[in-house]
């Protein structure tokens, strides 16, 4: 695959992508990609033991838990599956136990499926499941960037103390409204990279795992 393939592919064969980016990109990555995926629904997840599959994936993905804490917290959301009878939670909940996968590559899949699926089943008109599909596309665009076509590196003059600042509050409050002026900040301490700046002032989306922030961050 190469680099017009990845930008213009519309997803129709997801796998295919995942599988691909699962090549070129931490394990880390992918598995905070499908976690963001999973947070587009996140008011939708009102049961803790599925709330809990998503806060120790992105934990284990940032090496704050450990792989036993991610088994248990699988099994948990798994038992609470079992009593669940309406097909809209059997969605919520299929949607976390991606996140909790022990096959980063299948949990990906699995969340462009089942996340616009959880939301399509609520029983609601204001959810478009296609819409949701390029969504989630757009996260894994995010998360890989150019990096499995060309090595992107920031200087250490641009990680100044407000680029490293910006970045470290973005990824902590999972909010990346900011992203425009970390791009100001970078370009202010001598950025000169088109795709950096560009990606920091695109439309976006965002999540954690975002190629830039953790290019500022020094994460892989």
């Amino acid at each position: 695959m190469n680099e017009q393939m990845w930008l213009m592919d519309d997803g129709d064969d997801f796998m295919r992508l995942v599988k691909f980016a699962a090549n070129k990109v931490s394990e880390r990555k992918i598995r905070l990609f499908t976690v963001g995926s999973c947070r587009l629904i996140w008011t939708l997840i009102t049961k803790k033991p599925y709330r809990v599959a998503v806060e120790v994936a992105e934990a284990f993905a940032d090496g704050e838990a450990t792989k036993k804490a991610l088994t248990a917290a699988r099994i948990a959301a798994r038992t609470t599956v079992a009593a669940e009878k309406k097909y809209a939670k059997l969605q919520v909940a299929a949607a976390c136990l991606d996140t909790v996968n022990a096959n980063v590559v299948s949990g990906a899949f699995g969340a462009s499926v089942d996340v616009p699926s959880a939301a399509l089943y609520r029983g609601t008109d204001d959810w478009d499941y296609d819409a949701t599909k390029l969504t989630i596309l757009a996260l894994l665009r995010d998360v890989v960037g150019p990096l499995p076509f060309r090595k992107v590196t920031v200087k250490p003059a641009w990680r100044t103390s407000t680029a490293v600042a910006l970045a470290s509050q973005m990824y902590e409050a999972r909010d990346f409204s900011a992203m425009p002026i970390l791009g100001d900040a970078l370009q202010d301490a001598g950025c000169d990279n088109d795709e950096v700046l560009d990606h920091c002032r695109g439309p976006g989306p965002h999540v954690r795992g975002c190629w830039v922030v953790d290019l500022v961050l020094g994460k892989e």
